[in-house]
């Protein structure tokens, strides 16, 4: 199981689904209260479709990724989306063209 360690020292839980090097990423933001098998087969089946490459992550708090250090104030998915996810992106896209997928509390972060 791959992790990223972030900006403090926290680790980050990712999957990579492989596909077509030309195309965009696919990245797929789970809901709020869940993780990254909560999205069962349907990444691999729509990475297979469209021929593109695949990310997924837990957010921290959540899955398999380390806990929150703090509590979550109420601008928290302001929060994932400004700092976590751009973080995310640039340690594991650096430079490469992106698809943000969200479901649910995950689509408030795209």
């Amino acid at each position: 199981m791959p992790f990223l360690t972030n900006n403090k020292r926290q680790q980050i839980h990712y999957e990579i689904i492989e596909g077509d090097q030309a195309k965009p990423w696919l990245v797929f933001l789970h809901e709020g209260l869940g993780c990254t098998a909560m999205w069962k087969d349907f990444p691999q089946r729509l990475c297979m479709a469209t021929g593109c490459r695949g990310l997924l992550y837990d957010r921290l708090g959540y899955g398999l990724s380390d806990a929150l250090q703090q509590t979550r104030a109420t601008d928290y998915l302001h929060r994932y989306a400004l700092d976590e996810l751009p973080e995310v992106l640039a340690v594991l896209l650096p430079g490469q063209a992106y698809i943000l997928i969200g479901h649910s509390d995950g689509g408030s972060i795209a």
